[in-house]
Parts: structure tokens; sequence; C-alpha cells
């Protein structure tokens, strides 16, 4: 140009400050040597990404003057914060530098005691912090203390322990806007978690460590997501607003799923009950269910659950196998408007199948499932032979209207 200006300086309002949103917080503050123009746009970025760089006291110090820059230009709407501080390799000024001990502790403190709640203080709407050292364990994890903002709308914590107030609840009722929260590897200790305006929750890995079972109070839940939790599984109240939801369940549990509290195996075996768990997702319309096929046992945990009325697309993964397959039936029998059916399952599957020949022999039941469309069945290895012929006599009981596409 023949002003000698570069193209990206000549790009409209709000183009260039989007355009620093993309990189790490530290590369975009230096972005302010550029030129006159560029020197207080990156406080106007709508999103930070704060990544490691450099030492550690380099790095705390840095950031807390990012925050409190950002606090002083309220007229620019931070719209994302993201802390992403998994496996940080910071610099040492010498061979005598903080070990990693310290350094994690540094980080702890800087994220309970300021970092967050200046960046909720910024008027976030999406808040994203992750901390995580492979030298640590989840026991010394981070802690994240009760939200209060009303501009915070989604929420996604990794490696956090989540800190109960003095009556041992996770309230997110200080956030009357949040709708989304996702939760990876987290530490739950408490018996109850609740939110009026949560619509969506995901849980990955996460540990419930209180002696009582955590209840989720969550009445305007769409969907939910459990998958890999461990520890004393949560409790479901009633979510007359749930569609979806994916559930994934494995060993670790050590409890049961209890309508009125405490119901431990007395055998030591791991063993949970859907009774609760299936009252609660009694309205949804889309489920799927995964978890190993001894975990189960058909009379106490399958029988006394509800009709699904809602239930249009049912995807189950190894465990409906047990028992003969008795699951199977079950559903298609309490699923009236059930449309689409997916099974799979593995070489365990296959292990827990040996009375599979006896109850095809023995079962002789009509299943009640008009609607159903669609039948896709996954098996990645040989063997299942039994299983499948069992499944397919099912579904051929199965009276239906029209034409039935069955795809396996």
């Amino acid at each position: 140009m023949a002003s000698g200006a570069d193209f990206i300086s000549g790009l409209p309002d709000g183009v260039r400050e989007h355009v620093l949103s993309f990189l790490p917080a530290h590369e975009a503050v230096r972005s302010s040597l550029l030129s006159r123009s560029w020197r207080d746009l990156w406080k106007q970025s709508p999103a930070l990404r704060i990544t490691e760089w450099g030492t550690i006291d380099d790095f705390t110090s840095f950031v807390y003057g990012l925050l409190r820059a950002r606090l002083a230009a309220p007229a620019a709407p931070l719209l994302s914060c993201h802390f992403d501080l998994v496996n940080p390799c910071f610099e040492q000024d010498s061979e005598d530098d903080d070990d990693v001990e310290e350094q994690v502790r540094w980080v702890h403190e800087a994220l309970e005691n300021s970092w967050i709640q200046d960046a909720l203080k910024c008027n976030v709407q999406v808040l994203r912090a992750a901390f995580w050292k492979d030298e640590c364990s989840l026991d010394n994890a981070w802690n994240f203390n009760r939200p209060v903002s009303k501009h915070l709308k989604e929420l996604d914590l990794s490696y956090a322990r989540l800190n109960e107030d003095s009556n041992h609840v996770v309230d997110f009722s200080g956030c009357p806007a949040l709708l989304k929260l996702k939760m990876e590897y987290c530490r739950v200790s408490a018996y109850q978690m609740r939110s009026p305006s949560l619509e969506h929750l995901t849980m990955v890995g996460c540990y419930f460590f209180h002696e009582d079972e955590c209840t989720l109070i969550l009445p305007s839940l769409i969907t939910l997501e459990l998958t890999d939790c461990f520890g004393r599984k949560p409790l479901l109240e009633d979510f007359p607003l749930l569609t979806t939801a994916v559930v994934t369940l494995d060993h670790c549990c050590y409890d049961n799923w209890t309508r009125h509290g405490r119901h431990q195996d007395h055998h030591g075996e791991c063993k949970c009950s859907f009774d609760v768990f299936f009252h609660a997702l009694s309205n949804v319309s889309c489920m799927e269910l995964s978890a190993p096929p001894d975990l189960f046992d058909f009379h106490r945990d399958i029988m006394p659950c509800p009709e699904f009325s809602k239930l249009k697309t049912l995807v189950l993964i190894d465990w409906f196998v047990a028992d003969g397959l008795r699951a199977l039936p079950w559903f298609l029998q309490y699923s009236p408007i059930l449309e689409r059916l997916t099974l799979e399952f593995s070489s365990e599957a296959q292990k827990s199948s040996e009375g599979t020949k006896r109850s095809c022999d023995a079962l002789e039941q009509s299943v009640s499932s008009k609607h159903l469309k669609i039948v896709e069945i996954r098996c990645k290895e040989e063997g299942h032979g039994m299983i499948l012929v069992f499944v397919l006599r099912v579904l051929a009981s199965a009276p239906h209207r029209g034409q039935r596409n069955q795809d396996v």
C-alpha cells in the first residue's frame, strides 16, 4: 500500500481482535509491539488462551497482569477464557530452581485464589480450566471453589477438585445462566450437586469420593453423559426434561444405584442396580448404555425398571447379553415406540453368554415393538453365532406394521 501500512492493519474493526483470540495469550500480547494501532488491541480480544511459557515466576506474574488489564477494560466483552495447563513444562532459572511440587503449589494457589475469580469478574461466558502434572495424584488436584457469575454459560473443568460448601453441596445456583457443564477427571466430595439452570452435563472419569452417594439435582437437564466414572456412583433425581442419555459403566464402581441411599453388596461384588437410574431416564428419547456383561442381575436390576414410553433410539453395548440375553426382549417389550436399535458386543460378551442356548430353547416371548425400523448389530470379532441367533429370534417375534428394515 502507498501509505506503507500492512494489509492486516487495514482490516475492519473487530477482525484483528478476532484473529488475536486464536493465539496463546502471551503471543497475542506481543502483538502490541507491531505498531501504535496494535498497542492495546489484545485487550479487546474476545478470548484468552492461557498456556505455559517461560519460568514459573514469569508465567504467574504475566497471568496476574493479563487478567488485571482485562478487568481495567470493561468495554471489551470477554466471551471465553481457557487455562490450558496440562503437563506444563516451565523453564528453569537455575539448577536450584523450584521442584515440580513447588510449581504445582504456585499454580494451585493462583487458580484457586485469583485467576478463576478474575475471569468471572470479566463477565466471561465460556470458562475452561485444566491443570495437571503427571507427578501428582487426583488427591492433590486444584480446588474449584463455588462460582458466582450471572454471565457464565459454559464451564469446562479438568483435573479439578470441586470444593463443596459447609453443607457438603456443590452448588452452581450462583450461575443462573449456566447451561453446559463438562467435567473430566475431577474429584467430587459432596452428597449433592445442584443447578437450577443446567441443561447439558458431561462427566468423564470423575471420582465421587464422599461417604454418601452424590445426588444430582438438575431439574432443567436435557442431555446427560456419564462415562467411566468411579467411586460411589451418583444418584439421579427425576429429570423431567431429559431427552438424551449416554452412560458407560465399568468395574470401578463399588456400590449400588439405589432408591433410598446406601445399599452395598455384602458379597463384595461390584453390582450396580439400575432401579433409580432407569426411573430418572424414563422420559428420554435417545439412550446409550454400555457396561461389562457381569455387572448386572436381570431380576434385580432390570425387571423393576419403568416403561420407556418416549424412547426411539437405543444403543446397548455388551451388558445386555448377561443372563441369557433376557434384557433384550425386556427393552423391546417396554419401549413401545422404539424405532432404531443398535447392539454391540465384544469377546467379553461372548464369555458371558454361555446360557444363551438354554434361553433360546426356553424363551417363547412375544415382543411388542411395532415401530422398530432399523436394527444394527456390531460385532468386531468372530464367535458370536449363538448371540446372533438369539437376537434374530427375538426380533422375528416382534409384531410390526408395514415394512421393517433390519440392517445386520
